[in-house]
């Protein structure tokens, strides 16, 4: 129990972090709890829309983001600006999420202030710190210096308690982007929320085809590793003229480069496009074949709604998928990856149903803030 009495505060930066954690900012305002939340600018052309959805706006922004920017820029920006902050609204505690530089920086500034943290998401490993990188080491810091950890699967739960932490510390209470996953299909089948016309147009064109949902963007594949993804892509279009792929092209210039390399763009059933807005992007994965991705956010979403994934990632922090069946382990190996994908094209049907997820059943966040109520403050 922390015998301050400031604010809870919730930092988010990347896109994945704002999904999860504005589910959880909500509900903790709906119980009464005092929360803020602060967002440290990282690719903030990813986080607005997702913001706007949600329809908040966060009471602080470090603006860190800036041209070029690298690891040692994004550590030192929000370790100075979360120690400013930090020091004058006197939190009770710190929520941070997953495995982003930018979580494992805010909870060091906590660490260093002796302020509690709270980690969602937490657990999750390779046990390989090289694969992903950074986040495997950053995940394993914040376990270090956290409090309370959230694990999203009892396998999460488990790796925490062979490391040896405080099993009354650790909670297994699924995923929050379940939740938000859930909500937001909710209101997309109620016609509450409205899904771009461009998005929708791009779905009817593509009546009867088999459709794959690409997204690649993991800092270790940026060299060759990406190049072998976007060639095995081109083969299995080549293949397979009735395969289309859609591709929200992240903004990082490593992608492009791959992509000009590759000229993946040049292929006719492949449909390189912008960033997607979250209810674009939630619309699309209830409409596509197959997944393939390094992100592991999409990896449980699509699980989630009982769609095949292949992962592009040499070793995943997600086995339950793989387990479950749903899921191929492929890396940046062509023919596997060409494998897989030939395997999504000869299923004959789209996903039946939502099924029951291995990473939560829409409840993580109501979960974890009655546990911060209790236990944490």
């Amino acid at each position: 129990m922390s015998e301050m009495s400031g604010p809870v505060l919730i930092v988010i930066g990347t896109r994945p972090d704002t999904i999860k954690l504005i589910p959880l900012y909500q509900t903790l305002l709906q119980l009464n709890i005092n929360t803020l939340l602060c967002s440290t600018g990282q690719h903030a052309e990813l986080t607005h829309d997702l913001i706007a959805l949600f329809q908040i706006r966060p009471d602080f922004d470090f603006h860190i983001m800036k041209p070029g920017q690298d690891l040692f820029d994004s550590t030192t920006a929000v370790l100075k600006r979360a120690k400013k902050l930090f020091q004058k609204i006197k939190p009770s505690l710190v929520i941070v999420q997953g495995d982003t530089t930018t979580a494992m920086s805010a909870a060091m500034a906590a660490f260093y202030l002796k302020i509690p943290v709270a980690h969602v998401e937490a657990g999750l490993r390779t046990n390989n710190i090289s694969r992903p990188f950074p986040e495997e080491m950053n995940r394993r810091f914040i376990t270090l210096v956290a409090s309370f950890h959230f694990a999203p699967t009892q396998m999460a739960a488990q790796q925490l308690f062979d490391e040896g932490v405080d099993p009354d510390r650790v909670f297994c209470t699924g995923n929050t982007v379940v939740d938000a996953l859930y909500q937001i299909i909710k209101l997309i089948d109620e016609r509450k929320l409205l899904v771009s016309a461009h998005i929708q147009n791009l779905f009817a064109s593509l009546k009867n085809k088999k459709i794959v949902l690409l997204t690649a963007h993991r800092r270790e594949s940026f060299s060759e590793g990406l190049q072998h993804i976007f060639c095995a892509m081109k083969t299995a279009l080549k293949n397979d003229p009735h395969l289309h792929i859609i591709f929200p092209k992240h903004p990082n210039p490593a992608i492009q480069r791959a992509l000009t390399k590759t000229r993946l763009d040049h292929i006719e059933n492949m449909h390189v496009i912008e960033p997607l807005p979250y209810q674009d992007l939630v619309y699309t994965l209830m409409n596509v074949d197959g997944i393939a991705t390094d992100s592991g956010g999409i990896q449980e979403e699509g699980i989630s709604l009982q769609i095949p994934v292949v992962i592009l990632r040499e070793e995943t922090d997600r086995p339950e998928g793989v387990e479950n069946g749903l899921a191929i382990l492929a890396g940046t190996n062509e023919e596997m990856i060409v494998s897989a994908l030939s395997c999504i094209q000869k299923r004959k049907n789209r996903r039946s149903g939502y099924g029951e997820s291995p990473y939560g059943d829409g409840t993580a966040c109501e979960q974890i803030a009655c546990i911060i109520k209790t236990r944490c403050l």
